[in-house]
């Protein structure tokens, strides 16, 4: 189980993973979040899960 972190001053994420972007960039993000917002509710996934379309 993964505990929750804050992602900044409004996102709860959960998990991290690093990554590197074609341009070379490097850094950390979470595997999934949410950020309550003041009229909606925005969530965070990861992308890549075509590869993964027989678990769905």
């Amino acid at each position: 189980k993964e505990k929750a972190k804050m992602w900044g001053s409004s996102i709860v994420g959960f998990g991290s993973y690093h990554y590197v972007s074609k341009s070379g960039r490097e850094g950390d993000w979470m595997l999934t979040g949410f950020s309550p917002r003041k009229q909606n509710l925005t969530l965070y996934l990861m992308g890549g899960f075509d590869v993964e379309k027989d678990l769905l």
